[in-house]
């Protein structure tokens, strides 16, 4: 901090701490954050989490952001396909919750063979649901706004209206 940085880089920091020690880390980090002025990037696998700490999230698969907005919006609203799959397995402390866990079947892409169109197409419950679309191994889809959200899904979510 001596420095006075602009971005701290925090690449899973409390993710071998006991649970009793992650609480008093994680406020000094937000402190420090908002003392000093400084952006803080969370890496982390723990999306429970990264609902508790951050302003936004952004999910990744193979290298490329497939989602991105605010943390309640996008656990109670996930809108790509690895998205949803990432929340349907968060624990949940009730236990009269029912959950349905979406199991992922194939095998991640190698990183050094990326699959053409969509990287998720491979493992995509909605691909396959829907047929299997040219569109998905043809094109890579972009990172598209979609209300306070970003999707990159030629198919997302749609939220239902009442």
């Amino acid at each position: 901090m001596i420095l006075k940085p602009h971005l701290l880089v925090a690449d899973e920091p409390v993710s071998m701490l006991d649970v009793s020690l992650r609480a008093g880390i994680l406020r000094l980090m937000r402190e420090l954050s908002r003392e000093l002025q400084i952006a803080t990037l969370f890496i982390t696998h723990d999306l429970s989490l990264a609902w508790m700490y951050a302003d936004r999230i952004a999910v990744v698969y193979s290298g490329r952001i497939v989602e991105e907005g605010h943390p309640a919006d996008l656990i109670s609203f996930p809108q790509h396909p690895y998205t949803k799959a990432l929340v349907s397995v968060i624990p949940v402390p009730e236990k009269n919750i029912a959950r349905n866990r979406i199991i992922l079947s194939g095998e991640i892409p190698d990183p050094l063979e990326i699959p053409s169109g969509c990287r998720f197409s491979p493992r995509c419950p909605k691909y396959r649901a829907l047929g299997q679309p040219e569109l998905c191994i043809s094109s890579d889809p972009k990172l598209e706004s979609i209300g306070d959200q970003f999707v990159a899904c030629h198919f997302p979510e749609k939220k239902e209206t009442k």
